[in-house]
C-alpha cells in the first residue's frame, strides 16, 4: 500500500519526467537502505550545497529569511530504538499518543524557497529561545 502511494505521488512530480526509475526502485524499503548509505554531516554537506545552487541560479534574496519552528507527530514504535530523534513531547497536532520529531526551518521572503532545516528530538521545545533548541539531538 505504501509503495502504491509512493508510485503514484512520484508520477506526479518532475521527477518522474527527468528520471527514468524502475518501478522496483521505488520500493518504500529501497528508500530507508539509501538512506542508511548517508551520513548526518554527508546530509548536510549536500544540503549546503544544493542550497547554495540554488540561491545563485534562481538570483535568490536572502536579505530576508523566516524561521519556522514546529514538531509532527510519528507512528514509530515507542519500542523502536532506531529512531532516537522520535520522543514524546508537547504536541501541537494534540496526540499525545505518538511520539514527536521537531523541525526548524529556514525559508527565504523571496519565494518561501527552503534553505536549511534541522530535525531534532520531539521531546526539545519548538522555541528558538530554548538554548539548545538548534543543537545536535
Amino acid at each position: 500500500m505504501l509503495q502504491a502511494r509512493l508510485l503514484d505521488w512520484w508520477a506526479t512530480t518532475a521527477g518522474d519526467r527527468l528520471v527514468q526509475l524502475p518501478r522496483e526502485a521505488l520500493d518504500h524499503r529501497r528508500f530507508w537502505d539509501a538512506m542508511d548509505q548517508i551520513s548526518p554531516t554527508q546530509l548536510a554537506e549536500i544540503e549546503r550545497r544544493v542550497v547554495a545552487d540554488m540561491v545563485e541560479s534562481f538570483d535568490l534574496d536572502c536579505s530576508g529569511l523566516v524561521l519556522d519552528m514546529t514538531n509532527f507527530a510519528t507512528y514509530i514504535d515507542s519500542a523502536n530504538d532506531k529512531a532516537p530523534i522520535a520522543k514524546r513531547g508537547h504536541a501541537k497536532q494534540k496526540r499525545s499518543d505518538l511520539r514527536l520529531v521537531g523541525l526548524g526551518l529556514v525559508i527565504s521572503v523571496d519565494g518561501g524557497v527552503p534553505l536549511v532545516s534541522h530535525a531534532y528530538a520531539g521531546d526539545r521545545p519548538t522555541s528558538p529561545s530554548s538554548r539548545s533548541w538548534w543543537t545536535s539531538s
